[in-house]
């Protein structure tokens, strides 16, 4: 799988790093094709989290969300109407982007000491006017998901879309990432998600997208009850492997991906019922 940003195909990632690289961005997020700017304010990374810091991947997917409603003449986001759920969501760019293109309401997650309450607040101005259901932070642990899947049931039904933006660094995270991830599979109707990470190691980069292909196998795998209607669901998952042309956003020339992956349900042409048996 070629990564995101050709250039950097170059690089060698044989290597599995020490440790996690980290910058200071500029505390300004000027999302494209608008005229909003949200704000940051970072420290170095702590002991035990990675948080407080804003990741490439997660300027990568925010600009994804931008590049979409620019597609849609400045109207309409893939986020537009939808209530969102941003998993590890740290600083929250990627959340925070997503109300303020028009998400109806996004739900940030993270660990209790990750919590991007402050950025919610710092940028109230900026999302509150296009986000009615508004922007709340709502701890999240995936191991305690792994032993007790009532761990989500704060997760609201309708939420359709679900951010997903560089939480994978380490081999011990990818499990109980996609453990989480199945859960709302298995309890959201119709959803999709948006991955984008920067790959850091390739035992663990090999990990996850194979965790991720079978997670999201292509094939007819349940039903879901609507108006007294039984509908099969499948899922899907594909590369986007393009942005936009600009990459001067981006801190040491990273390996990056981003993947759409979706559940949705299979709606039978008229007259043809042979799905629905």
């Amino acid at each position: 799988v070629p990564p995101l940003n050709a250039m950097s195909a170059k690089k060698d990632t044989t290597t599995k790093p020490l440790a996690i690289q980290g910058r200071q961005f500029a505390q300004e997020f000027a999302i494209p094709h608008t005229t909003q700017v949200l704000k940051f304010q970072e420290s170095y990374n702590q002991p035990n989290t990675t948080a407080f810091t804003v990741w490439d991947a997660s300027l990568v997917l925010a600009r994804y969300l931008a590049s979409t409603h620019q597609l849609n003449n400045n109207t309409r986001s893939i986020v537009q109407g939808q209530t969102c759920l941003e998993l590890g969501a740290g600083c929250g760019l990627s959340g925070l982007t997503a109300a303020a293109l028009g998400a109806h309401k996004v739900v940030l997650t993270d660990l209790p000491q990750a919590l991007p309450t402050f950025q919610v607040e710092l940028n109230r101005s900026v999302w509150e006017p296009h986000c009615p259901g508004g922007v709340e932070c709502r701890a999240l642990d995936w191991y305690q998901v792994m032993n007790n899947a009532s761990a989500l049931d704060f997760v609201d039904p309708q939420t359709t879309v679900i951010l997903v933006a560089d939480c994978v660094w380490t081999m011990d995270l990818w499990p109980p990432l996609l453990h989480t991830m199945q859960a709302l599979l298995d309890k959201l109707t119709e959803v999709t998600f948006l991955i984008s990470y920067q790959q850091r190691g390739a035992q663990t980069h090999a990990a996850f997208l194979e965790g991720l292909r079978s997670l999201f196998e292509s094939s007819i795998h349940g039903e879901s009850v609507t108006t007294n209607k039984k509908l099969p669901t499948t899922t899907s998952l594909r590369q986007i492997d393009h942005v936009d042309n600009d990459e001067s956003f981006l801190s040491h020339n990273p390996v990056l991906f981003l993947f759409e992956g979706r559940k949705f349900q299979v709606r039978a042409a008229r007259g043809d019922f042979s799905l629905l048996k």
